[in-house]
């Protein structure tokens, strides 16, 4: 390695023969690299499967990952953090992999988050598309804003970040699942009204006062429903229903979701942790979308599996 001052200018990229760059604001002029090695056996291919996977995810929801980890800072780090987490943790029960050379977002159980502040509860209600809170009402045929304050807003965080990937729907009713995937976020803010505020289908907008991010105004509904003889009043967050009120003519399928609490605290943003977690539908294609995808990943002459089960990539 020589280290130099360029007459013109400090330089970089590489010749035939030397790979030109800077160090501490001096040329530094090295060796090129030629004859790279590159290992494919199976350890080596597994891991780099799981590298394109998270990554690919990372471009998708790169609006949410960046800053949603607790005490760390916006853009490299958030994504060194994203990446060390997921990679570690990839599964392949429960994430599918991608084609080799594939760029597309594939779903799974990613860490979308990570924090001190309670997460938000959610259920998914795969007949509806539909993420659901039941929140107990405290007056029978009400569903008041103290009720979901105490138990949906838990810790009195500043907004709800419903956070996911779907996919979009053909005509035909098959789901494209692969390449038609979005990334979507939609922030409920923590109403400022008064606690006894009755909340009803016709002022949640006004209440919660939504944000979107990829996903439309029509793809995301909230129903409340009080009609429980137990006096539990059903708050649903609708994603994509593909009949009813919120038909449309590409409708969604719902592959990821989960909810993330933010707080500012001492001018700091706090955040509560979040996995995402697999739609029922979701977690039938698993299986069988890894088996097909790894069988493309390269071993020398060979391919991956070469008929084994995907237990082998964990």
């Amino acid at each position: 390695m020589a280290k130099s001052n360029s007459f013109f200018s400090i330089r970089r990229g590489s010749t035939k023969s030397h790979t030109f760059s800077s160090w501490q604001g001096r040329q530094v002029t090295k060796d090129r690299v030629i004859n790279v090695r590159n290992p494919r056996s199976v350890a080596q291919q597994s891991q780099r499967m799981k590298f394109a996977a998270v990554g690919n995810f990372y471009k998708y929801l790169k609006f949410i990952l960046n800053h949603s980890w607790e005490g760390v800072s916006y853009g490299v780090n958030s994504y060194s953090k994203y990446m060390s987490l997921n990679v570690k943790n990839f599964k392949t029960a429960s994430m599918i992999i991608p084609e080799y050379g594939s760029k597309v977002a594939e779903a799974g159980t990613y860490q979308v988050s990570e924090g001190t502040l309670q997460a938000p509860v959610t259920a998914y209600d795969d007949e509806d598309f539909a993420f659901r809170f039941l929140v107990r009402s405290s007056e029978a045929g009400k569903l008041l804003l103290s009720d979901i304050r105490s138990q949906m807003f838990v810790g009195d965080p500043d907004y709800i970040t419903f956070v996911g990937l779907y996919s979009t729907v053909e005509p035909d009713g098959s789901p494209a699942v692969s390449y038609q995937t979005k990334g979507f976020a939609v922030r409920l803010h923590n109403p400022s009204e008064a606690g006894s505020t009755e909340v009803t289908s016709d002022n949640w907008k006004t209440l919660f006062n939504p944000e979107f991010i990829n996903i439309t105004e029509e793809q995301f509904g909230v129903v409340i429903d009080t009609s429980n003889p137990e006096a539990m009043g059903t708050l649903t967050i609708s994603a994509g229903k593909s009949e009813g009120e919120y038909a449309i003519d590409t409708s969604i399928y719902m592959l990821s979701y989960g909810a993330i609490a933010s707080k500012k605290e001492d001018g700091l943003w706090k955040r509560s942790t979040a996995v995402l977690a697999n739609t029922p539908d979701l977690q039938a294609l698993v299986a069988p979308t890894n088996a097909s995808n790894a069988e493309s990943w390269p071993v020398g002459a060979d391919y991956i599996l070469n008929g084994e089960a995907t237990a082998v990539l964990d």
